[in-house]
């Protein structure tokens, strides 16, 4: 069975990637963090992303420093991960380091990146006892941007490419603000969706025949806003090549500037 090779990456932004932007103001936060988890019946997934704006507030134009991370593990059967069933067919780690610019382009900011990304991925074949592990060290770049349709309405669009993989990723979110409370809390309903395409999980095999996997996912979201806190639940339904059955995610991230 072909696996599944999942790229979610905070910097491929597949499912949880940052949506934020703040009103401009002359002080403030220096740091924006975010943290990640999904849940796709085979494969699960840890994500960070943490962005440094070096000489002004994270909420004004300017020079930004971005690192981020990722932990995964897929699945060689359909058993869920955490079953007693489940059996891994790999467990991947990755990582950059990119330098970009945050730019206000009228209702919108569009954030430039591009740096160096390391990726690990070590596989199990169990039906030959054999552990193989691949390292690969390699560029990757990202564009993330948010904008405010109306006064309610908001949407962010980000792509991203990073060369451990040759994986590029599309992602997109849309919501509306369903509720403004008095003490600053925003709760915004809306849609997300996401594809991924990269070399075909068959390691050296898919890269030398040029095969690419591609992954596909589109569901709900539901956003809170407080302050400088910014928590997102959502899920649907994804599908991978070489997987004929749609299986259900979900994922939540919480970020906070400081």
């Amino acid at each position: 069975m072909r696996r599944i090779f999942r790229i979610w990456l905070a910097f491929a932004a597949v499912a949880a990637g940052p949506c934020r932007a703040g009103e401009p103001d002359t002080s403030g936060p220096r740091f924006e963090t975010y943290i990640g988890a999904d849940y796709d019946g085979r494969p699960a997934s840890l994500t960070s992303s943490s962005v440094w704006s070096v000489f002004g507030p994270v909420n004004q134009p300017g020079f930004r420093l971005k690192l981020d991370g990722l932990a995964d593990v897929y699945g060689n059967t359909n058993a869920a991960v955490f079953s007693s069933a489940f059996m891994a067919a790999g467990i991947k780690g990755a990582g950059d380091i990119m330098a970009g610019y945050q730019f206000n382009w009228g209702p919108g900011w569009i954030k430039l990146y591009a740096g160096a990304a390391y990726q690990v991925q070590t596989r199990m074949f169990w039906s030959v006892d054999e552990v193989t592990s691949d390292q690969d060290w390699g560029a990757a770049s990202a564009i993330q941007s948010y904008w405010r349709l109306s006064d309610r309405v908001w949407a962010c669009i980000n792509a991203s490419w990073m060369q451990p993989g040759n994986a590029t990723s599309l992602f997109s979110r849309a919501a509306y603000e369903i509720y403004r409370g008095d003490e600053g809390l925003k709760i915004s309903a809306g849609a997300e969706d996401s594809l991924s395409v990269n070399n075909a999980d068959n390691f050296k095999e898919g890269k030398a025949l040029n095969l690419y996997d591609n992954y596909v996912r589109g569901g709900a979201l539901i956003n809170l806003r407080y302050g400088v806190n910014d928590l997102t639940l959502s899920g649907g339904i994804s599908r991978a090549s070489g997987d004929a059955d749609l299986r259900p995610y979900a994922t939540i991230s919480y970020g906070r500037q400081f």
